[in-house]
């Protein structure tokens, strides 16, 4: 059914394999009696060839929308819109369209809903009631559901499942490729003329080449582990020149700790070593206050970056400012995108801007305890499912796992995942949805259906 349903499509269509159909294959592969668009066998036969084709037209459509959400993000950080002059709320337009048109086709194709992230969202949203600025929180509130919805591990049916694979294929696709043109960059002293590090690449912000240089490298790594150990092992070391240069220290820690994590995996008694003096690093980090001012590094070298920060922890008075606001409203928070204190400025307008410092620290101010609880729990059952489920091949799963401690130590110190607007807390909630759906069941593409949707059946 699969050859001859392919092949009355144009050749157009079949060229998105790259990113759509091995998603689609992850997605529905697992069982032999359930077909392409996401029904049993039985009910494919009853079914005609054009019925079949405007569904799986339907599904690609909607991964190319996923795609194209995921490309527009990693636009917005470069340096290419602000030489065409494109101006900064045509993005902030294109991505919401994008998370809308992305979030419609999710709930469109109904299936199930987790409930545990439901209540995330729910409680998320009762903040917004407290808080200082009603409009502008309920306006990120909104937002930042609808990306939950579109790309994070809420909505649970075929068509939803296919757009984060294609999305997440991206990522895993670009971030690599991305360590080859930034080592270039470098290395042939291109302008950098943003970012507050010497080195910036062609992104807005070293602040963000750090992070993606670092989830570059760690897929580099693990592929390398899995195979192909010369060329991708190769494009690893490559990947450390730009990442170093950045000057991003919570990055290279965020790196150092999914490496402890593959070591630990491989070789436990020297994981553990490693793994022991990455936490003291950590611990040495979070402890340390202001350092005295030290003279300034030589320019241009690779490490001047890392060596103007030093290794004392500069992010002490925003963390107290988010205690000081949990402590204000401890049980719903002070709402999405608010705050009080170090880290907050405000514009000409009032509009609020803040810079939380931490992830961990953002949630617990913003959402209060119960956000915090509610969230924790919902990645506690991806954990526990992740960690018993065999739907994704290794190499996938460690991925998945690797790209997962990164994203945990460098939410200690950047406070990315309550805004939508960032394109790392964006990329974080794809990998979110994707860790979801490898915590999945095998059967789990095994959909009755309804007059309706589709509806999940265990």
């Amino acid at each position: 059914m699969d050859e001859a349903l392919n092949s009355s499509f144009s050749k157009s269509d079949q060229r998105v394999h790259g990113f759509v159909r091995r998603g689609r294959r992850q997605v529905f592969a697992s069982r032999p009696n359930v077909g392409l668009a996401g029904t049993s066998t039985s009910n494919v036969a009853t079914q005609t060839k054009p019925q079949l084709a405007g569904k799986l037209q339907k599904k690609t459509l909607a991964a190319w929308c996923a795609i194209t959400l995921a490309v527009i993000y990693f636009l917005r950080t470069t340096i290419f819109p602000i030489y065409a002059h494109v101006p900064g709320a045509v993005w902030v337009g294109l991505g919401s369209l994008s998370i809308v048109v992305v979030a419609g086709f999710a709930v469109a194709a109904g299936g199930k809903w987790r409930g545990v992230w439901c209540g995330v969202i729910a409680i998320f949203g009762l903040g917004v009631f407290g808080a200082e600025l009603l409009l502008p929180t309920f306006q990120r509130f909104i937002m930042l559901s609808l990306l939950m919805i579109a790309v994070g591990p809420v909505v649970v049916n075929p068509v939803a499942m296919q757009m984060r694979a294609a999305a997440w294929r991206l990522v895993e696709k670009g971030l690599p490729g991305l360590l080859i043109v930034s080592a270039a960059w470098y290395l042939f002293h291109l302008p950098c003329p943003f970012g507050r590090s010497p080195f910036a690449g062609f992104m807005t912000q070293s602040m963000l080449l750090g992070p993606f240089t670092g989830i570059g490298v760690i897929i580099a790594v693990v592929r390398a582990l899995h195979g192909n150990l010369w060329r991708w092992g190769v494009l690893a070391l490559i990947g450390v020149l730009p990442l170093l240069a950045a000057g991003s220290r919570i990055a290279i820690l965020a790196a150092g700790g999914a490496g402890c994590f593959l070591v630990l995996r491989r070789k436990p008694v020297l994981g553990s070593v490693l793994l022991l003096l990455f936490v003291a690093t950590i611990w040495s980090f979070v402890t340390s206050g202001k350092q005295e001012q030290t003279p300034p590094p030589p320019p241009g070298s690779v490490m001047s970056g890392l060596a103007r920060k030093g290794i004392q922890n500069d992010r002490d008075l925003l963390w107290q400012a988010r205690f000081n606001e949990f402590k204000s409203s401890p049980l719903v928070g002070v709402g999405i995108g608010m705050g009080e204190g170090e880290g907050v400025a405000r514009d000409s307008k009032g509009n609020i801007q803040i810079e939380p410092g931490s992830s961990y620290l953002a949630v617990l101010s913003m959402t209060g305890s119960l956000g915090a609880i509610t969230f924790w729990l919902g990645i506690g059952t991806l954990t526990y499912g992740f960690a018993k489920s065999r739907r994704k091949a290794p190499v996938e799963k460690d991925i998945l796992a690797a790209v997962g401690i990164f994203f945990a130590v460098h939410g200690v110190a950047e406070g990315w995942i309550l805004s939508f607007g960032s394109p790392i807390g964006a990329f974080f909630w794809l990998w979110l949805g994707n860790f979801g759906d490898a915590s999945l069941p095998p059967t789990i593409s095994n959909f009755r259906r309804t007059p309706a949707v589709g509806q999940l059946r265990r």
